[in-house]
């Protein structure tokens, strides 16, 4: 497996996917080197790791659009259109999370300044958008996804379906004005990804959900790799993607009862 040929080919699959995937990921990597030599903090944290994170989350989630998007039977300029919208939306959500970044203060639930209300409202727009559109992806793979292996097929529609949760609880961290549960966002956190360690973290499930899209997919693919015949990795996948959903709910209600996912308290 060659890397260069995987990003030639994911780029002749969409281009805009691809591109803005890769800018993505390059701010990611730009972020972590900031990291070092900047030590300025937001809410107690770096505040260059939130957008490499979003950077690194956001690329991998356009570059595996642009991979499953043949997979569909609507036509090539269908699937460019919706592959360019997709990538659009991103990276404008993107570029206004960066922005904050580079200002020094907090992207989400950001109501300080009228600059920062209009960031964050422009953001939530953005982000129903984007929802609206895997909404629509999600729909086009249940009801014309092109013929394919079944279970390759299934691990993408159950695979958006989970993204699709991982949303929600993106969503419910709207409603509850921040991530954390029985505290104020900020504080002791879990090294590197800075989850609450005193109270519970919504991101954590965010997160489960998220790649749900690049989990569910990759188990299929290894399966694929198998003798086992398609009836029985279909079987495998859905067991394994309900343990994965479970697994989710799990740490969904672990946070809305206000408990970290591992606590630092002596």
């Amino acid at each position: 497996m060659q890397p260069p040929a995987r990003l030639i080919e994911r780029w002749s699959r969409h281009r805009g996917l691809a591109a803005v995937g890769l800018l993505n990921l390059t701010a990611a990597a730009v972020f972590l080197v900031l990291m070092l030599i900047d030590d300025t903090t937001v809410l107690g944290i770096d505040r260059w790791i939130k957008p490499a994170k979003f950077g690194f989350s956001v690329g991998l989630y356009l570059w595996t659009v642009a991979w499953f998007l043949p997979s569909l039977r609507i036509g090539r300029g269908k699937i460019a259109a919706i592959g360019w919208i997709i990538a659009i939306l991103m990276f404008f959500e993107n570029l206004l999370i960066f922005t904050q970044a580079i200002r020094g203060t907090r992207s989400h639930f950001n109501f300080d300044t009228p600059l920062d209300g209009t960031i964050c409202g422009w953001m939530g727009i953005l982000v129903l958008l984007n929802t609206a559109m895997l909404v629509v992806l999600t729909a086009l793979f249940v009801f014309r996804a092109a013929d394919g292996p079944r279970p390759w097929i299934w691990s993408i529609r159950i695979g958006l379906f989970i993204l699709l949760l991982g949303s929600g609880v993106g969503g419910f961290m709207i409603s509850n004005g921040g991530h954390s549960v029985g505290a104020e966002d900020g504080g002791p956190g879990l090294p590197v990804v800075h989850w609450n360690a005193n109270a519970g973290d919504l991101r954590v499930a965010h997160l489960i959900g998220l790649h749900g899209i690049q989990v569910i997919p990759f188990v299929a693919f290894l399966l694929g790799r198998t003798r086992m015949n398609d009836r029985r990795q279909l079987a495998v996948i859905v067991a394994f993607s309900v343990g994965y959903a479970l697994l989710g709910g799990l740490l969904f209600w672990q946070a809305i009862e206000g408990i970290p996912l591992l606590s630092v308290r002596s």
